[in-house]
Parts: structure tokens; sequence; C-alpha cells
């Protein structure tokens, strides 16, 4: 007697559950009983093991797959607008509109599952609301009550099933890459959207997986982010304690003062933790509490004088409520970072006015830093240094050579060579310099000018000694500068948008270094000594992350915290709170599409463009939509590889 694979029987046994058909195999050396086993297997599918079948009731699928059908449910389902239509259509089209969520008798337990996901949210300082949060409740309640129409029931149902559905799809895809459009942002935020599927975890809920942990996989792990994430509950906990006391309005206070508003500064010290209970008692603004009032200014970016003027009586005064919102943005703005950041890298946080190079993932050199003006403002975005430039000379900017060169030049031409500009006329293999004295400067105006400056190397250059050059979209570099002075200010917005950084040649030679050039310091002690312009290329480019962080968690485990220069934060913030936006609608032919195509779409496979609507994030995009981050790198290698040394660009 031999073993012997029936297809018919093959077929039907794949559809058996395990509890059916464990330890069944045939044996049969006949047609016949080959026949009979044929027949024997379809009773037991059709009979024997009908109760032991998964959930996947005919009515419900047909019904989910009609509701999917209708443009108005995709607008408005059970009063609740769906967040990622594209996606659902996509993703129970793969399933042939099979539920996961619920079943006949009604909601499975993975629905409370994720209604603690959608609770939990808010620890990440989103909102619940956000997520149907209320809407599934309401269906819950109601699927509990008794039944009065089979027909509601269904809908009921169908609803929860896809609110859902949104739901984890909406919540994963604001875990991995935040909720706010950072393209809607002013200026917009230059780092690119993490662009992850998260069909299959939704795939993975539906098969048993706490969603919970399928999302919590999706935030950040960075000690940065988890660090923040405890101080928002802190906060919050101190702000259900009850507000802590206000010191009131009145003159500066400093060592050696005494009173009431002293003792109020002191138990402000205290509520903050900045002050230990036991250490200060009483009203005396003694030693001890001008030490803590320094600490306390250093880590929110004031002047460290360990006076309370007005700048830091409002920050000692700032409502929890405040401080909350700000941990929110800010945890916002590290979901937008790449989950994991290249070990060497440069970090530059605008709104702390600092540069760090990391090697090894760890701090090897920090600096002082000084952005853009609040009219010029420095952008975050993300882009890897490529090469040095030394002894650079400056292609002045047209709107600086109107504004402030020339009518320097209208007084007195000789402005010109004595600062070591250069007067050039065209571009390109037609350039050529021109005589300053040779110009009739007072016939030009700001907006005609015909030429533009380049100022050569030298003490008085702005670039100073070196430039760090990193292609990207905005014409920003990191550079030196010979006005050191700036950097000892307390408010560091003097650029008009480039960033200039303080230990300049020592973050040269430590990029040198890292990229395993030998000897760093004689190569650049040589090529400064030139006083020729040297363009120095590394190997291997390191990446640089220039972004606005308001509030962290030091070292010590101290919130620190930051003026918004920018007021960035009430951007982010009202985001934030804002309903989610509306997707766009898709015609009948793109939801097709989209629920055909599935996949292939996020992959901008060509076959899936005919209805001039493709998904993008999960929505649809207008037809001709190329992503913003194909776009700009290959505008900004195209940008590189045409650079010389002598780039144009804002200091």
């Amino acid at each position: 007697m031999r073993s012997i694979r029936f297809p018919g029987l093959t077929w039907i046994m794949e559809r058996l559950p395990v509890t059916c058909h464990a330890g069944f195999v045939i044996y049969s050396s006949s047609s016949a009983a080959r026949l009979g086993m044929i027949v024997l297997g379809a009773a037991l599918l059709l009979l024997g093991c009908r109760a032991a079948l998964p959930a996947n009731p005919p009515g419900l699928t047909r019904e989910i797959g009609a509701a999917l059908a209708s443009p108005e449910n995709l607008t408005s389902l059970a009063g609740e607008r769906l967040y990622r239509p594209a996606m659902l259509l996509a993703f129970y089209a793969a399933r042939s509109n099979a539920p996961g969520w619920v079943a006949d008798g009604g909601p499975q337990p993975n629905v409370e599952q994720m209604l603690n996901a959608i609770r939990q949210s808010r620890a990440e300082g989103l909102r619940p609301l956000d997520y149907h949060f209320h809407a599934l409740n309401l269906l819950l309640d109601q699927l509990a009550a008794p039944a009065s129409n089979a027909d509601e029931r269904g809908r009921q149902l169908v609803a929860l099933e896809l609110l859902a559905s949104d739901a984890f799809l909406a919540l994963a895809s604001d875990a991995l890459n935040g909720r706010v459009d950072r393209a809607g942002l002013n200026p917009p935020v230059g780092f690119n959207s993490l662009h992850h599927d998260p069909t299959p975890e939704l795939k993975q809920v539906m098969a048993g997986a706490d969603p919970q942990a399928l999302i919590d996989s999706l935030l950040p792990q960075t000690r940065e982010y988890q660090t923040l994430r405890a101080a928002l509950a802190s906060y919050r906990e101190r702000a259900a304690a009850g507000a802590p006391p206000v010191i009131p309005e009145g003159a500066v206070l400093r060592a050696g003062d005494q009173g009431a508003r002293v003792a109020a500064l002191i138990l402000r010290l205290k509520a903050s933790s900045d002050l230990e209970p036991s250490v200060v008692q009483g009203n005396l603004f003694n030693p001890a509490v001008e030490t803590v009032v320094k600490r306390f200014q250093a880590r929110h970016g004031l002047v460290s004088d360990g006076i309370v003027g007005p700048d830091t009586l409002a920050a000692l005064n700032e409502p929890l409520a405040a401080r909350i919102d700000r941990l929110r943005v800010n945890l916002e703005r590290l979901r937008w970072l790449p989950r994991e950041l290249a070990a060497e890298r440069l970090m530059v946080n605008v709104a702390d006015f600092s540069a760090t190079l990391y090697a090894q993932d760890r701090p090897l050199l920090t600096a002082n830093a000084i952005v853009g003006q609040a009219e010029r403002q420095t952008p975050e975005f993300s882009s890897a240094i490529q090469y040095l430039v030394i002894n650079p000379p400056w292609d002045v900017p047209s709107s600086i050579a109107g504004e402030k060169i020339l009518p320097l030049a209208q007084r007195n031409p000789d402005y010109l060579a004595k600062h070591g500009y250069e007067v050039l006329e065209g571009s390109g293999a037609t350039e050529h310099a021109l005589d300053p004295h040779a110009v009739d400067w007072r016939r030009w105006t700001a907006d005609s000018l015909p030429y533009h400056f380049r100022q050569r190397p030298g003490a008085e250059n702005p670039l100073g000694r070196v430039k760090f050059m990193f292609p990207n979209r905005y014409d920003v570099y990191l550079h030196d500068t010979p006005s050191q002075e700036l950097f000892g200010a307390c408010r560091r917005t003097f650029s008009h948008g480039c960033i200039r950084v303080a230990r300049a040649l020592q973050l040269a030679e430590n990029l040198l270094r890292l990229d395993g050039q030998l000897q760093p310091g004689a190569l650049l002690a040589a090529a400064l000594a030139s006083d020729k312009t040297r363009r120095i290329d590394l190997h291997r480019p390191v990446p640089i992350y220039v972004f606005y962080l308001t509030a962290w968690v030091n070292a010590a485990g101290m919130l620190e915290s930051r003026p918004d220069v920018y007021g960035r934060d009430i951007q982010v913030l009202s985001a934030l709170d804002a309903p989610p936006a509306a997707p766009a609608i898709a015609t009948p032919v793109a939801r097709r599409d989209a629920a055909v195509c599935g996949k292939r779409c996020a992959r901008r496979n060509g076959n899936c463009f005919r209805s001039g609507a493709i998904p993008v994030n999960g929505e649809c995009a207008g037809p001709g939509y190329r992503l913003p981050a194909v776009r700009d790198f290959r505008a900004s290698r195209r940008s590189a590889d045409a650079q010389r040394p002598a780039t144009p660009g804002r200091i």
C-alpha cells in the first residue's frame, strides 16, 4: 500500500480547520477508494466540521464590500470621516472583504485592544478623538444593547469593522511619520516621510497580534523620544496635582533680597524639582538659591546670571499646560526624524543655537551656532556633508548686493577694492571682472543692478576660513565667521539663513579624521596657509540634520527648554489639535485601481496610474505627481555636481 496525493482532496483538506484533519492520512490503491475518500472529505467539510470553521460570514463580507463601494461611506461612515480610504480599499480587496474585527456574533476581542491602543496615543502627545475613539465606543454600546433590527445591527458591525481598521491605519501612520503635514507648515519642513505601508501590521492584528505592541514598534525607540515621553507623563501628573505657586510681578530679584516674593520663588523652584525641598527654607535669596536660579536659566536658554528679571520670571511662571503643549509639539518633531540616525552625524538644533558632531553615536564636539534672522529663518531638513571649502570666497547674494553693497559703492568706489570685493559681469564662461572705478554706480538701483560681487578669501570674508557643503534645496550651508564675538550672545539669530559655527576648524579636523584622512590637522593647516581656495572631498559623506527642538531631557534627567524664536511651536500645536485633514476622494476608476494595484501604487508602478489619481502616503494625489523627496534629491544631486568652490548662497 502506498501514500497517494489527491488534488481534489488536497483542495478540501486545505480548507478544513486543523482540528478537523489533524492526523488524517489516506492510504489507498483503487480509484473507487479515492473517490470515496473525496466524498468523505467533502462531507466533513460541509457537515462535520462546519462549526469549527473560522468566522467569515458571507453576509458581512458582502456588506463590507457594498460599504466600500459607496462614495458616501468613504466620506462619512456612522458620522465619521474615514482618514485612509485608499488604504482600506486596497486592504479589503486583498482579503475579499473578509472582516477581522467583527463576526456574526458581534465584535471580536481585538476591538477592545484597539480602543486601548487609541487611548494610549495620548501618552505620545496625540489625541484619541482623532482616531474614531468616541464613535467606536458608541458602536460597542449600541451592539451590546438588544438588537431591534437585523439590518441596523449589520450596518453597525460594518461601521465598527471599517472604523477600527481606519483608526489603526491612521494611528500607525502617525506613529511612524508624525501626524502633522510638514509640507503645510510655514516654512515647510524638509525631512522625508517614511513611506511605510501599515497594512501588514493591520493584517497581523487581525491574526491575533496586539495593536498596541505593533504601534509601539513604529514609534521612535531613541533615548530622546522615550525620556521626553516620560516627561510628558510627569508634567501631566503635576498638573493633575494642582498648579504650582505663582511668583507675583514686581522688581528684579537677586541675591540678598528677601520677602514674600522670594518665598514664592523658592516654592516655585521646589515645585519644578530644581531645588530640593529640604535645602532652602524661608524667604531669603541666599547663594544656594542663586545657584539654582542660574541652573534654571541655563536649562531654559536664558542668560545665566542668577538674577530673576522679566524673562526668567516669565519662564518660572509658565503654566504647566503650556509646558505640556511644548512637550507634545517636540514629541511630534522627533517622529519626523529617521528611526535610525547614522552613528557619525552632525546635529544642528536651530532653536538651541548649537551644532553637535557624533562619533559612534556619542557626542564628540559641541559648538555654538548662529542661525537665521526671524525674517530669513534657517529651514529644517537633512542632507550629507560632501566636501569642505578652505579659504572660501563669498559670492554675495543679489539681495545683499543691492541692499547693502551697492549703497556703499555709490558713496565710495574704493570701498569695494579695500574690502576685497570683485565686480563681475556675466556668468559661467562669459563671466569677467570689471574695474570698480569704471562703473557709474549712481546709475543703478537694487532692482536693476546688472553686476554681482565676489569677496576674496581673507580676514573680512563673512564665510571665515572654512565652509561645509551639503546639497539642499534651500542653498544653505555651514561656515566659519570672523565675527566670533557674536557666539557669546544668548539669542543668536544674526545670519541670512546659513549656519555659522564656532570652533569651525576643530569641526573640520574632526570630520576629516572620521573620514579616515591621514594627518587631518596637517592637511588642514597646509590648505589654510596656501591662502588659495581649496576643496577637500569626504570619502564618506557625513549626514547632517538641521532640526528645531524647543524641549528635550538632558543627560541629568532634567527637562531643557528653549524660547520659540521663530514662533514655530504654535503652528505645530495648532496642526496637532486640528481635526485630521480630509483625504482626497478618488473617482470610481481610481478606487478600482487602488484595490487592484494595492502595494504597487506605493512603488509608483505605471500600470496603476491610468485613473490619474494615485495613492501617496495611502491617499490620492493628482496626475503627474512626483514625491517631493525624489524630486528634491535629484535636483540637489545635479546642483552638487555643478557646484564650484565659490558657491553663491546665504550667510
